[in-house]
This record gives C-alpha cells, structure tokens and sequence, in this order.
C-alpha cells in the first residue's frame, strides 16, 4: 500500500516537473523562431500578444502567447511585477485580436509601448 502511494506521488512530480520543462522549452522555441531587431524591443500585452518591434515603433513579428508562456514570462520577473503580470493576463484571450490588429497596434497600445520603453530607459521605440 505505501509502496502505491509512493509510486503515485513519484509518478505525479514526475509529471509536474516534466511539464515545467515543458513549459520553459515552448517559450525558448517562441523565442528562437521571433524576429527581432537589436534597435527594438519585445512586448507583450494584456492580450497575451508578443509583439517584436524595430527602432521605429513598427511591428515586425508577433507570437501569439498562451497561458504557460505567459507564466513562465512572469516568473523571470520580480515577485511584486509577476503578481501584476499574471493578474493582467489572467483572462488573456488572444483569439479575439485578429491579424491586422497585431500589425497595427491601437494609439492605447502603442502608448503602452512607450510608456514602458520609457520606464526601462530605452529609447528604442520612437513617436
């Protein structure tokens, strides 16, 4: 009986850490297979939409981003950004953006973009 029940809890963190790198290995290979300009930035919105954008401000790539990529992009963060992060992506839904949106982001969007090229002190993103 114990034995059992050593089995399965073993059989269950197996899993569990398994799924974990899982996880981590998705959002490398979304990583890996962006587009990106060393003059630009990286950013994902509300939407859970990862957008690479050139110097210029204008989209160049986009991933679509699901909930495991979004927590393993939260937990890089300090605990006091990943509590806000993952509360803002809680009921990200990026089925509802459709392509011309990701492309041409919104003025509340792009503002977004600014206001944290901004706060991170680059000044990559111009308007």
């Amino acid at each position: 009986m114990k034995a059992s029940v050593v089995l399965k809890l073993f059989a269950i963190f197996s899993g569990l850490a398994q799924s974990s790198l899982a996880t981590e290995s998705d959002y490398s290979e979304v990583m890996r297979n962006l587009k990106v300009d060393p003059d630009g930035l990286l950013h994902v919105d509300e939407f859970g939409i990862m957008r690479s954008l050139d110097g210029d401000g204008k989209v160049i790539d986009f991933a679509r981003l699901g909930p495991s990529h979004l927590n393993t992009l939260a937990q890089r963060r300090t605990e006091e950004d990943r509590e806000e992060l993952l509360a803002m992506w809680s009921g990200a839904d990026h089925s509802m953006i459709d392509d011309d949106e990701i492309w041409n982001p919104s003025e509340n969007i792009m503002a977004s973009i600014r206001e944290r090229a901004a706060v991170e002190g680059s000044s990559k993103v111009r308007t």
